[in-house]
């Protein structure tokens, strides 16, 4: 493993909670339906495409419409919904900060573009950050390989310099392929003690 110059976070699930069943109860309440049918109700591929860019919100709420079977549910209804996703901080910003004098720090995440319009006034930790790579400005998203290719060009490192912190295994995975070095994010006190045992500074 080379010196780590360049740490990558994950955003959602990493940075803040996401409440998943707080946007599953809502809509199962606005449809009169139960939490296991708006659950099997999600288009993901569809949503994978929106999180591609290759679709605007409007177009993907006709879609989640059309597979809820709820056709009389607004977009405002959708919206706070969307809304509902999105938790509280936690403390995993803190050490981000703690970071950010001796690391280039970049975020590296699917997104779309409502919710970045949305959370960027709410989160500072987004104007803190060096860098910023999103799924919907690239036309792809994790765990394709070449959204880590990108976040890699941009930042100016190689794998061998590169730290990236995700929740989900399956893009940790393809990071590790690629040479990146990897921490599969639980909690922020795991990951500040992984981070310890990579001899990050700046962490006591």
């Amino acid at each position: 493993m080379g010196k780590i110059t360049t740490v990558f976070f994950d955003i959602g699930g990493v940075l803040f909670d996401l409440q998943l069943e707080a946007t599953v109860d809502y809509l199962a309440e606005k449809c009169n339906l139960n939490r296991d049918q708006v659950g099997k109700s999600f288009p993901l591929e569809v949503y994978f495409e929106f999180e591609r860019g290759r679709m605007d919100e409007t177009s993907f709420f006709n879609h989640w419409r059309k597979t809820l079977g709820c056709n009389d549910i607004s977009d405002a209804d959708f919206t706070r919904a969307w809304d509902l996703l999105v938790g509280e901080e936690l403390p995993t910003v803190g050490i981000l900060e703690k970071l950010l004098p001796h690391y280039q720090i970049w975020l590296l995440s699917n997104t779309n573009d409502y919710h970045i319009r949305t959370l960027t006034p709410q989160f500072l930790f987004f104007e803190k950050v060096h860098g910023k790579i999103y799924s919907y400005l690239e036309g792809c998203r994790k765990p394709e390989p070449e959204i880590f290719n990108l976040a890699l060009e941009r930042a100016g490192v190689t794998p061998e310099e590169s730290l990236f912190i995700d929740d989900m295994q399956v893009n940790v995975d393809q990071a590790r392929k690629m040479g990146i070095t990897t921490i599969h994010f639980t909690t922020p006190e795991e990951l500040e003690i992984e981070l310890k045992l990579l001899g990050l500074v700046g962490l006591d």
